[in-house]
């Protein structure tokens, strides 16, 4: 007697219970590799990303002084060419933004100062390098200077100019800093204001 699989029977109750689990273990499966987390992106630190992206950002300053209506800033010459910049670097190992700023500014710039730490301002500059010319992004904080040193570590390397700001532009090299400049234009008010407590 042939035995025929009916909704009424056992037999088929039991062959669409496994249809039904089979079923619903493939959709779990496949939801899971649709929905999984990335492996090794943003949950934690590659060496890919370390490497590449990390080392790339600066942390530099821009170095200004005001007196009653006027506001000037500290320009240094680059290593290369002897073009006019502001003072950036990597940051070291568990070194803060501000330990950056006053570092940099000291071996730079030879000035010690107070960081603005609540207007930074990141841009794009322009970097020459033995693979060429590179694009690398840096956060700009602006810097109060209280006291310039005569002696500093890069003083045989490096000269200081200071412009007043509406000259600036002028001073600057590459297109790079114009943009940086009417950045910090634009929060003047803001910035002269955060200064003052800090003059003498």
């Amino acid at each position: 007697m042939t035995s025929t699989l009916t909704p009424f029977t056992s037999l088929f109750a039991l062959w669409l219970w496994l249809c039904q689990a089979v079923g619903e273990r493939w959709k779990a499966v496949r939801l899971g590799s649709i929905y999984r987390a990335p492996e090794n992106r943003y949950d934690r630190e590659s060496p890919e990303i370390t490497t590449r992206i990390r080392p790339m950002h600066r942390i530099g300053i821009v170095p200004f002084d005001i007196k009653n209506q006027l506001t000037a800033l500290l320009f240094v010459t680059s290593m290369t060419r002897g073009r006019w910049i502001l003072p950036k670097g990597l940051a070291k190992s568990k070194e803060s933004h501000s330990d950056t700023c006053h570092r940099e500014g000291f071996e730079e710039a030879g000035v010690r100062g107070e960081v603005m730490k609540d207007y930074p301002i990141t841009v794009l500059i322009s970097k020459t390098t033995d693979s060429g010319m590179q694009r690398i992004p840096v956060t700009y904080y602006p810097y109060l200077v209280t006291k310039q040193e005569n002696s500093w570590p890069e003083a045989d390397r490096r000269q200081r100019h200071w412009t007043l700001i509406q000259d600036a532009a002028k001073v600057a090299y590459r297109d790079d800093f114009l943009g940086l400049i009417k950045q910090f234009q634009d929060l003047e008010p803001w910035i002269r204001e955060a200064a003052e407590p800090h003059k003498s």
